[in-house]
């Protein structure tokens, strides 16, 4: 595009150099003592990105919009379960907080695993490595807590590290906070899915 330009610009002094000779008429103007010829070009966008011209360009933009449709689905799918999380604990907590004796806060905790196993181990087991690493971020993103601190604080230390081990085995860290400006690609579907 640079060559382009630098070709043309050396045309329009050839021009105008013909046209000093007035041999052509064509609109200049006089500044500083100087003919300067007037041209008036289409506007040229140099903002845009050339059209891949081969196969691989193709394919690694087919592939970008690929993998943003499929952050969109799963953010879509995901989302719902990391705001009922959220929820259940505010409740959790708030219950929690009103009950005095350890063991009736031990039963409370017991039953809410049960109510949770059975609302949501169908649908949550069939997720893949990358939905649930997704599932996590986006639950540390409601709560503001990591899965594994939630996990250490209402199971047990042993729990979580049981836990951040078969994660870590799926390339999974439960002890990552979500970062709204490292996961922005996350943060901008969950914006685009409609989610606040």
């Amino acid at each position: 595009m640079k060559r382009f330009i630098f070709t043309y610009c050396l045309f329009l002094v050839f021009l105008a150099s013909v046209i000093g000779q007035g041999k052509y008429k064509m609109p200049v103007t006089v500044e500083e003592g100087d003919t300067l010829p007037l041209y008036v070009m289409g506007d040229v966008n140099l903002g845009s990105q050339p059209k891949p011209n081969n196969s691989a360009d193709r394919l690694a933009r087919l592939e970008k919009e690929q993998s943003w449709r499929r952050l969109v689905a799963n953010v879509r799918l995901l989302m719902p379960y990391a705001n009922d999380c959220a929820q259940r604990l505010k409740d959790i907590d708030t219950t929690m907080a009103q009950l005095d004796r350890h063991r009736d806060r031990h039963e409370y905790l017991k039953e809410q695993q049960e109510k949770v196993m059975k609302d949501y181990k169908a649908k949550l087991e069939d997720l893949s490595p990358n939905q649930g690493a997704l599932l996590a971020k986006l639950i540390s993103r409601q709560t503001g807590r990591t899965s594994y601190s939630l996990i250490k604080d209402y199971k047990s230390g042993f729990s979580a590290f049981f836990w951040q081990n078969v994660a870590h085995f799926y390339g999974i860290s439960l002890k990552k906070e979500y970062d709204p400006t490292e996961d922005s690609a996350i943060e901008l579907a969950i914006h685009y899915v409609g989610y606040n």
